[in-house]
């Protein structure tokens, strides 16, 4: 990611903030539209689930400029999340949710060069994670 990315990142994040809780319950809810057969890895109550979803996010967008510093939370993450059953090809429906949730909660503020930005922290994020399951594996 370069410069100009990590600042489209943190500035949409503080744009988002406001809206964090909805901002995770459309998430989930488009996450299981796109692929119902989730739903059965959430174990737990859904309003909590979003709520660690938007710390973790949170953390990382803090991190921008040191995400070498969340590696290893991300590979832990990544190795919890093999555990609960979540495999790579996951990643990309839960991508696509993510990026559906941004442009609804963002509206305008969630243009073409923000939507690139956050593909690339996308990127970084899950292939951390996505590292940390095979390691573990």
């Amino acid at each position: 990611m370069d410069s100009r990315q990590k600042d489209l990142v943190k500035d949409s994040w503080e744009k988002l903030r406001p809206d964090v809780d909805r901002a995770a319950e459309l998430f989930y809810t488009r996450l299981f539209e796109e692929n119902p057969t989730l739903r059965e890895l959430f174990r737990g109550e859904l309003g909590e689930q979003g709520k660690r979803l938007m710390t973790m996010l949170g953390t990382a967008v803090g991190k921008l400029d040191q995400l070498e510093a969340v590696t290893p939370m991300l590979h832990e993450l990544g190795r919890r999340h093999e555990a609960y059953g979540v495999r790579a090809e996951h990643y990309e429906t839960f991508q696509d949710a993510l990026m559906w949730t941004l442009q609804n909660v963002l509206g305008a503020d969630f243009y073409p060069e923000v939507e690139d930005a956050w593909g690339a922290f996308y990127e970084t994020l899950s292939r951390a994670m996505i590292d940390g399951a095979e390691k573990a594996a």
